[in-house]
């Protein structure tokens, strides 16, 4: 039985008041281990928290007293390689992932549909093993079971599932747990779950625990650009060449630049009233018809498809052609006498327009 001081140090470290991420060795929520830590400290053991297993690959025997930790299997393929192989060489692993290869010892199912079958209250060890002959009960709730592979030893059993398998790995001894929920700062203090903490991980003063956490996240020595696809960067690369010849094609200049003449800042509706109004002022009705005329020849030669310069004569023999009327009234409204007074101008505005538009409407 563990004595009282350390369930003390185990209720201070679970402070619920701390933070910390889950099953981290210095985590101080109630889902941390940092209880487990100060335990396994107390009681004489060198606790070395990092992502490499003892000895790493080396093909020398385990040191004598030394146990490795793996409560969330976060290892790659070769990290457990190199375990798998220390362990082989005598080692001890305490598993407490029941979702780990390293575990190999399959999560039990109630019968039916019933789902995972989790431990339920108090368990005691019920399987004669000398290291847990101290141990009473535990409370390891809620827990999963674990079924007991063959040539294995069940304890702390329910029915035909355990909570804690013990199966020889060929020199060593891989132990597999339900869960690690005993074992953090909430939990650690019911019952003899500590105590069942120091029989397994430090059973004798002076022995040595790797706890081992595996990779953290952002703990890598790769920056992020080196974990961009080569593709990726390659494409990327292409677009900035893209971009820039087409900046440099864009922004070429084949010569000096052409000094134009600034249109009139004046909208072109109000420049035709201005000029209205002082062809009105001054009585100009001669040159207001021959400002019609020419812009209805214009117009006309747009439509026949001939040049501006032709003749008024030959303008009219077109449009007369096309609307089907006589061509001496369209060159009189072409080329005729210009009005004397307003009332010409206006009647001679409305032939010229009466006369685009048939000629914009006749087919061709």
């Amino acid at each position: 039985m563990v004595v009282l001081a350390v369930l003390v140090v185990a209720a201070i470290a679970g402070n619920p008041k701390s933070g910390g991420a889950p099953l981290d060795p210095s985590g101080t929520s109630p889902r941390g281990a940092k209880a487990l830590r100060l335990l396994l400290e107390h009681y004489g053991a060198q606790v070395d928290v990092g992502g490499a297993p003892p000895q790493g690959s080396e093909p020398q025997a385990p040191v004598q007293g030394e146990t490795a930790l793996v409560l969330r299997d976060r290892l790659d393929a070769s990290s457990r390689a190199g375990l798998l192989a220390w362990v082989g060489r005598g080692g001890t692993l305490i598993v407490a992932d029941p979702g780990s290869e390293l575990a190999a010892a399959p999560v039990a199912r109630a019968p039916g549909a019933g789902g995972l079958l989790a431990a339920r209250g108090p368990l005691g060890p019920a399987c004669g093993e000398p290291a847990l002959a101290g141990i009473e009960e535990i409370d390891p709730s809620p827990s999963p079971m674990l079924r007991v592979p063959k040539g294995a030893t069940g304890c702390f059993t329910s029915g035909d599932a355990a909570f804690l398998v013990i199966r020889p790995f060929r020199a060593g001894t891989v132990v597999a747990l339900g869960g690690p929920t005993l074992w953090t700062n909430a939990w650690i203090g019911k019952l003899d779950n500590s105590a069942l903490a120091v029989a397994l991980l430090a059973p004798d003063p002076g022995g040595r625990v790797a706890w081992l956490t595996g990779p953290q996240a952002g703990g890598g020595r790769r920056s992020l650009i080196s974990l961009v696809p080569s593709r990726v960067k390659e494409g990327l690369a292409q677009l900035v060449v893209a971009f820039v010849l087409l900046a440099l094609w864009r922004g070429r200049r084949l010569g000096r630049p052409v000094l134009e003449a600034q249109p009139v800042d004046l909208p072109g509706s109000e420049l035709v009233l201005a000029v209205g109004n002082l062809l009105h002022r001054g009585h100009r009705v001669d040159q207001a018809a021959g400002a019609l005329r020419s812009d209805l020849t214009r117009r006309l030669a747009d439509l026949l498809r001939v040049g501006a310069a032709t003749p008024p004569a030959v303008l009219a023999d077109l449009a007369a052609a096309r609307t089907g009327r006589d061509a001496g009234p369209i060159l009189g409204v072409l080329a005729g006498a210009p009005p004397t007074d307003e009332a010409g101008l206006v009647a001679l505005a409305r032939a010229a327009e009466t006369l685009r538009q048939e000629v914009a409407n006749a087919r061709p």
